[in-house]
């Protein structure tokens, strides 16, 4: 219960961090629309060459392979620069957009070699999932949640320390074995907690549908699309959420510096001490 406790408070903090600077919710938004835009000029044209058939042709394994390279590049980008304005937000500041993204293009070369490593990973995945029937499915989901959980801290690692793939990864792990998985349980109950909200979305689509009778056609296309924005807003804010939860186990890992008296909630031993950045 103290894990799940602690994961709670965190989420929490991540929420007073996200009502103190709006403009981190910018960074989802950005990746969002961008990566639809580069998913619908790769899969519609890859629709069209193999006739809803894509993975029996070896060049639509090509082009996934560089969609998920572009897609990864765009979302890491953007945590990235989430991660960076959300730790000057934690240091009392108050950053611009201008500064996460500029943050995050100095970070380039090293956003590219991760995107590339997680793609590689996404296309033996996903290969695992067309190949190998019910079991296959089953196994990718299994590695998939182990490659997440491994991968936690990797972003910050990778952007702070300016570190490789594979040493990112290890610096990783050693974070997950020191302890600190309680960001983990964090971002477990954040998305328990926005599922349940997005239930609610439901209720415009079935007023749209009992109204269908009187009003027509219009009050399902209605409901349907207050449906839909109210989900992407909550998908948004939980996006956000989980990323400044990660910036900031980060950031008390290897500094010793909280939160909101995060201190008090989770002390910071010396076996879970990890040398971090000289700067942020």
């Amino acid at each position: 219960m103290g894990r799940f406790r602690t994961g709670r408070d965190l989420a929490k903090m991540s929420w007073s961090v996200i009502r103190k600077e709006k403009s981190l919710l910018v960074f989802p938004i950005i990746s969002a629309f961008v990566t639809l835009m580069i998913a619908a000029s790769f899969f519609l044209p890859l629709w069209f060459l193999t006739g809803g058939d894509a993975f029996t042709q070896w060049y639509a394994w090509v082009m996934i392979f560089v969609w998920y390279i572009l897609a990864f590049t765009v979302s890491i980008f953007c945590n990235v620069a989430l991660m960076a304005n959300a730790t000057k937000v934690m240091e009392g500041e108050n950053p611009t957009v201008g500064y996460g993204l500029g943050f995050a293009a100095s970070r380039f070369k090293y956003i590219l070699e991760w995107a590339i490593f997680s793609a590689i990973v996404g296309v033996i995945l996903q290969a695992i999932r067309k190949q190998g029937g019910l079991l296959g499915n089953i196994a990718a989901a299994v590695i998939g949640a182990a490659w997440a959980v491994a991968t936690y801290f990797v972003v910050p690692i990778m952007a702070f320390e300016k570190l490789g793939p594979l040493g990112a990864v290890k610096r990783s792990l050693l974070f997950l074995r020191s302890n600190w998985g309680e960001g983990l349980i964090a971002n477990l109950s954040i998305g328990l907690v926005f599922f349940l909200l997005a239930l609610a979305g439901f209720i415009p689509i079935i007023i749209g549908v009992l109204l269908f009778g009187s009003m027509g056609v219009g009050a399902v296309i209605a409901g349907f699309a207050i449906a839909i924005i109210y989900w992407v807003i909550l998908a948004v804010i939980a996006s956000a959420m989980k990323q400044v939860v990660v910036a900031a186990m980060y950031r008390y890992a290897t500094t010793g510096k909280s939160y909101m008296g995060l201190e008090q909630k989770f002390p910071l031993h010396q076996s879970q001490q990890q040398t971090g950045p000289k700067t942020w």
